[in-house]
């Protein structure tokens, strides 16, 4: 949830004149970094190395199945799980 103090200084920095999608955009914006350091306090993140290895493993399994003509493989969010549960 976004408090009216930030609302208002983010209000503040913008132009004299803009558009409501632009006000709009901005507001969406606030809120989803509003989440994301909410979800980091609660301990809801992903650590990079995590994310590295498990992408690495995703372009490693995709560039085997290009050389053998099969299916590119699993969506990365099921790659990343599989390092989550470690």
């Amino acid at each position: 949830m976004l408090s009216k103090t930030t609302v208002l200084n983010s209000i503040q920095k913008m132009p004299d004149q803009f558009t409501l999608e632009e006000l709009i955009e901005r507001l969406i914006l606030l809120e989803k970094i509003e989440n994301g350091l909410a979800q980091a306090k609660e301990g809801k993140v992903i650590p990079h190395k995590v994310i590295t290895e498990a992408w690495q493993d995703k372009l490693k399994a995709r560039e085997e199945a290009l050389e053998n003509g099969t299916s590119v493989g699993r969506p990365f969010r099921e790659v990343i799980e599989k390092y989550l549960s470690k």
